[in-house]
């Protein structure tokens, strides 16, 4: 059985220099498609897994919204719990709001090879956008299939390609979502990016469970 499956998540992410900040998600795993933390599953994943015992996902697609939120240092919380933006500084050094890139890109490296923002925007695959304070929030979409991975040794069901209801495939493939200042020039640079994260997967459903009687 072929279905889609949707994936939501947000969070914050700070770039600090021109080394990106990264997160990472599975673009062929469902048990678990947060790589970096961990997490929850797309909506119907436990449905299907009642019926059918493994799956194989044959390409994703991702859409991230990047918003730029402005200085992310210092903070403080008010008794309330409510987040107030503290300038310390002198006016002489006044907290900076660079310019920042938001990037996407598929690998089958779970961690990416290091370098600056710039050097990531070389990479085959990458897809990016630029941001500052003045701009409002930006998208970027990426859409691969793990058969562009691994080529004619990718069949659906085939070991290694297939995880379960507690597991993800041991070949897998990754969404890297990166992002970074153009330039290290900033004495007081971090930012704070929120990201707006939609996995859509492309799945086949194998090896049906026995149904009890009704």
């Amino acid at each position: 059985m072929r279905t889609s499956l949707r994936y939501c998540d947000s969070f914050d992410i700070h770039p600090t220099s021109s080394t990106p900040a990264i997160k990472t998600f599975r673009a062929n795993g469902l048990y678990d498609p947060d790589f970096s933390t961990g997490g929850h599953q797309p909506r119907g994943f436990d449905q299907f897994c009642d019926v059918f015992k493994k799956y194989t996902v044959k390409g994703a697609k991702i859409s991230v919204v990047f918003s730029y939120e402005g200085y992310h240092h210092p903070v403080a919380t008010t008794s309330t719990g409510n987040p107030l933006q503290q300038i310390t500084v002198t006016e002489s050094n006044v907290p900076s709001v660079p310019a920042v890139v938001g990037l996407v890109r598929p690998s089958v490296e779970a961690t990416p090879a290091t370098g600056n923002i710039w050097l990531q925007q070389e990479i085959d695959k990458s897809k990016w956008i630029t941001m500052s304070p003045q701009s409002g929030p930006g998208a970027v979409s990426h859409r691969t299939g793990v058969v562009d991975f691994f080529g004619k040794d990718f069949l659906v069901g085939a070991d290694g390609y297939t995880g379960t209801s507690s597991s993800d495939p041991t070949n897998q493939v990754y969404f890297h979502i990166m992002t970074g200042l153009q330039h290290d020039n900033y004495s007081i640079g971090a930012v704070q990016v929120r990201a707006n994260v939609t996995i859509t997967y492309d799945v086949v459903w194998t090896e049906p469970k026995p149904l009890p009687a009704s």
